[in-house]
């Protein structure tokens, strides 16, 4: 499926994560026989499929979005009593894809501490949207290790509005399992649009992810308010996106650990 801003998403059937936020290489003939590149996998373990969001940054990831879904007629001859006629119908022909992985394990153990943190920017938010399902799929699945549930703390930096459709529906259905009192997992969702102009109708468009701020977040400070709301509970942070954003997001969770909490940190740097 395509998406404003670049991005194309695949749901592979019948391949699945053994832990979250692991990368998977692909391979996709129409675009290049020989080329094989690594994606982060936006699905959770325990789901039968595998989600890849490919951005187009580069010459093949550009020739991904060329990619697509044909409507091909198929042609059927049947006979009858006096003769024959011809049925015309039509089917989906879906890109031909080849998959390797999943592979890599980070050095977090993701569920090990009562907070999980996750701060991404632009198509970076694929290791988080892993994370947080598999967060919120063990609370509701009853496997939860800590005794006061989980609490996911995610901040996502995007350019555009439209660009939070990449992930909208996944967004909107976490932030429904999680207000559910019955799973020991709270959720809160800040989102910043760094560009654009904002129109009244854009955050009622989103509406039931989380919020939605115009301009660049104030790491430190939001930071500081995840320390303040969460003390005596160390937490488990994902930095995924462009270098400044993890440079930024790493000093701010370093200034922001204390004696009555520690963020244990892990980054990945990808482009906005």
């Amino acid at each position: 499926m395509h998406y404003s801003g670049g991005v194309t998403k695949f749901n592979i059937a019948g391949v699945a994560p053994s832990q979250p936020g692991q990368i998977a290489w692909i391979q996709i003939p129409s675009v290049s026989f020989f080329n094989w590149h690594p994606f982060t996998i936006a699905s959770a373990p325990g789901q039968n499929e595998t989600t890849l969001a490919v951005r187009a940054l580069g010459s093949f990831t550009k020739k991904v979005q060329t990619v697509g879904e044909d409507v091909v007629k198929v042609a059927q001859s049947t006979s009858i009593e006096g003769g024959t006629y011809e049925a015309v119908s039509t089917e989906m022909n879906f890109p031909k894809l080849q998959i390797d992985g999943p592979y890599g394990v980070g050095h977090l153990q993701w569920g090990a501490h009562p907070v999980i943190v996750l701060v991404a920017g632009g198509i970076g938010i694929t290791p988080g949207i892993s994370i947080a399902k598999h967060i919120v799929n063990q609370g509701k699945s009853g496997l939860v290790s800590m005794s006061g549930g989980w609490h996911i703390h995610l901040l996502w930096t995007v350019k555009n509005f439209d660009h939070i459709s990449w992930f909208e529906a996944e967004l909107k259905s976490l932030a429904e399992i999680a207000s559910d009192q019955a799973v020991p997992v709270t959720l809160d969702i800040t989102i910043h649009v760094t560009s654009g102009v904002e129109e009244d109708s854009e955050s009622v468009k989103f509406y039931g992810i989380g919020d939605i701020y115009q301009g660049r977040p104030d790491l430190m400070k939001w930071f500081e308010d995840v320390r303040d709301a969460r003390m005596g509970m160390d937490a488990s942070v994902n930095l995924c996106g462009p270098a400044q954003l993890i440079r930024s997001g790493r000093i701010a969770a370093s200034k922001a650990s204390c004696e009555d909490i520690l963020f244990h940190v892990e980054e990945e740097t990808f482009e906005f």
